[in-house]
């Protein structure tokens, strides 16, 4: 399969309300370049003429968290549903957060050594070294 398949999980933490759940989603190849596009600054260099790529990781996980979060079941002190956006991410408890972050790095792992190769092609078939069939 060549796309990703909207494929979730839902996620529990012991210490949340009866019924609260998150769902997270397997992050696609345009999600995981939102995540990377918002976490990183390019900032000139030392030397005339360069640049320095800098990564921001508290902006890293929150880009993760709101590419990552497909839904869940909390509510406000009034108990009506509270949508998925930034600024409500942005107000969750560090522990929760922490906890929901680590489920969504659990279910999108990287890529093994052999799955890398694998993915990228071996220099016999050309890939690796760049060419195009034509």
């Amino acid at each position: 399969m060549r796309f990703v398949s909207g494929e979730t999980r839902e996620i529990r933490a012991a210490r949340w309300d009866v019924g609260e759940t998150v769902t997270i989603r397997r992050l696609s190849y345009g999600a995981r370049k939102a995540i990377q596009q918002a976490s990183q600054r390019v900032e000139p260099g030392e030397e005339p003429g360069t640049v320095v790529i800098r990564t921001d990781l508290a902006l890293m996980d929150l880009a993760i968290l709101e590419q990552g979060i497909a839904g869940w079941t909390f509510a406000d002190a009034a108990g009506q549903a509270v949508a998925v956006t930034l600024p409500q991410i942005k107000q969750l408890r560090e522990e929760d957060a922490e906890f929901i972050l680590d489920e969504i790095t659990a279910f999108n792992p990287k890529r093994t050594a052999e799955e890398e190769v694998s993915f990228r092609g071996s220099a016999g078939d050309g890939a690796a070294a760049g060419e195009r069939a034509g």
